[in-house]
């Protein structure tokens, strides 16, 4: 009697524990900085105060894409951050430069829609997450409205980036040079 109570206590624990996880936010990854919603391209200044969301995408905290990464269908995860890297999320493409851009009708998003067409292999069904930096990175939040602009419908934007990943003790891995 005495171990089947141990016993629910822990199952108990355990669940509580998740739904706490459930709810974390690493490197304050959901502030919110008041910046207006946007769907336009950000042409400068791209370290700066981001909004908190994007229409026609689902903005994802570090729990949220953990479970989509471990899920059936994982989602593409697409990293646009500009400089030199070796390492990023694990199985993450690097895109670099697809954050940038003058707008929806530039060179930028005729390279990503073909990109992203090969990508995909023309599913516009396919989950795919942006990401670069941080919360006060413009790159990413470029990159998912290009691709909503591109007519994706599952397109999440990791708002938090890699300091959240890094922030919440989760491991990078090597990735490739960007083909971009």
């Amino acid at each position: 009697m005495f171990s089947r109570r141990i016993a629910m206590a822990v199952c108990a624990c355990a669940l509580l524990g998740g739904a706490a996880m459930a709810g974390a936010s690493f490197d304050d990854e959901s502030a919110n900085f008041g910046v207006e919603r946007t769907n336009a391209i950000r042409t400068k200044d791209y370290e700066a105060q981001t909004p908190t969301s994007i229409a026609g995408a689902q903005t994802v905290t570090t729990p949220t894409l953990q479970r989509m990464i471990a899920g059936k269908n994982p989602p593409l995860l697409i990293d646009v951050l500009e400089g030199s890297q070796s390492v990023s999320l694990p199985k993450a493409v690097w895109l670099k430069g697809a954050g940038r851009g003058t707008g929806l009708d530039d060179d930028v998003q005729q390279k990503l829609a073909a990109r992203l067409q090969e990508m995909t292999e023309g599913r516009k069904s396919q989950s795919m997450v942006f990401f670069c930096l941080s919360k006060t990175c413009w790159l990413s939040h470029n990159a998912t409205v290009r691709a909503v602009a591109l007519g994706y419908r599952r397109v999440y934007w990791y708002r938090g980036g890699r300091d959240a990943w890094i922030a919440a003790g989760l491991p990078m891995e090597a990735v490739a040079a960007s083909t971009f």
